[in-house]
């Protein structure tokens, strides 16, 4: 199987991959968690390609309310190597590991990263999550690539600009 995972994965590369015949496992995992904590069976990527999965035996995910993902399972790390300060700030209260992602569950408990949160664009009080968007931009046929970019503002704090690259061989819309 390929594992996909390390970011937000473009739902078109899942299903670019699927066509290809390749079975794929989207995944989501981080070091403090001992890798790898949520997967999607390959036979689920093509009706949900946008999420990453459930998560797997012995681990624990919520999403707080501000989005963040967080989890636990007996596989959490200890803590960080001489650096109790930090290893407090990875934690909340009631023990559960701050991961610093975005994420949203699925009414069947499959989870979708969104982004980071030290990545998110306060824009008029507003936070805006470059992923989301790059993905919304992504799904135009005329758009190879894109990476979106929260740039200072005197009136906005930051607002956020797309660097686009079109398709050579599709007609980019001029509005």
């Amino acid at each position: 199987a390929v594992i996909l995972g390390g970011g937000p994965i473009p739902e078109g590369l899942v299903r670019r991959a699927i066509t290809a015949g390749w079975p794929v496992v989207p995944s989501y995992g981080l070091t403090e968690m001992g890798s790898g904590v949520v997967a999607l069976p390959a036979a689920e990527a093509a009706q949900h390609p946008g999420t990453v999965g459930r998560p797997l035996p012995g681990v624990q995910l919520r999403i707080a309310d501000d989005g963040e993902i967080q989890l636990r399972g007996p596989m959490r790390f200890a803590g960080y190597l001489d650096d109790p300060d930090a290893t407090a700030a990875a934690l909340t209260a009631d023990d559960w590991l701050r991961t610093g992602d975005l994420g949203r569950l699925d009414g069947d408990g499959r989870l979708t990263i969104e982004g980071r949160m030290d990545d998110l664009i306060v824009s008029g009080g507003e936070n805006i999550s470059p992923a989301e968007v790059e993905a919304a931009l992504a799904a135009h046929p005329a758009i190879a690539e894109v990476a979106v970019i929260g740039v200072p503002d005197r009136t906005w704090g930051h607002v956020p600009v797309a660097l686009v690259a079109v398709r050579p061989d599709v007609a980019a819309p001029s509005d």
